[in-house]
């Protein structure tokens, strides 16, 4: 039962503020004008300026959890697969299922994770851990599964200029970086 609780004293908050936002914009208070300059804002400002806080802030050499690097690459890994397995059965048009599985496994995870981890550990250091251990997979997987799931799309269009060497070049690269990241 304890952990019950603490689970929905975790959750409860996040669920209220969506619900209170999914009610504000149905009465009118939020417009959908206020929404797309929030969300730019977001996403593009104060997100961005929190992570790059958060991991500059942290100490790497203490606060260093291999388990917990490993448990949010894995369940990445995990999630991506299981997107993409539930688009090819569930998509009609397949040569979308790199989309569907793309923005179904990316989802909100950098916003609703990061406050999801503050909300059950506080400032531990984890949020900046769960971002250097799923963020990279993210892109990684993203341009992987968009560039296999759209292939007929690109191929079809004629005035695409799709390299795949350079798509292939990014994800050598981006396993490397990360695998340095991840030792240093």
């Amino acid at each position: 039962m304890e952990n019950f609780i603490f689970s929905i004293n975790s959750t409860l908050p996040l669920f209220l503020v969506m619900v209170v936002g999914f009610f504000l914009k149905k009465v009118g208070i939020f417009t959908d004008a206020f929404l797309s300059s929030a969300d730019k804002f977001v996403f593009k400002c104060s997100l961005p300026i929190m992570v790059f806080l958060d991991i500059a802030n942290m100490d790497l050499r203490q606060q260093l959890d291999i388990k917990f690097v490993l448990f949010c690459m894995l369940t990445t890994c995990a999630m991506f697969l299981l997107a993409w397995i539930l688009g090819k059965i569930f998509v009609k048009n397949k040569y979308s299922v790199g989309a569907f599985a793309q923005g179904s496994a990316r989802g909100s995870a950098a916003v609703i994770g990061v406050a999801l981890v503050q909300n059950m550990y506080g400032n531990s250091g984890q949020a900046p851990m769960m971002i250097l251990a799923a963020v990279p997979l993210f892109n990684i997987f993203s341009v992987i599964f968009l560039t296999l799931g759209d292939k007929k799309i690109i191929d079809d269009n004629q005035n695409a200029n799709v390299n795949k060497i350079d798509t292939y070049f990014f994800i050598i690269y981006s396993f490397i970086f990360y695998s340095f990241i991840l030792l240093f």
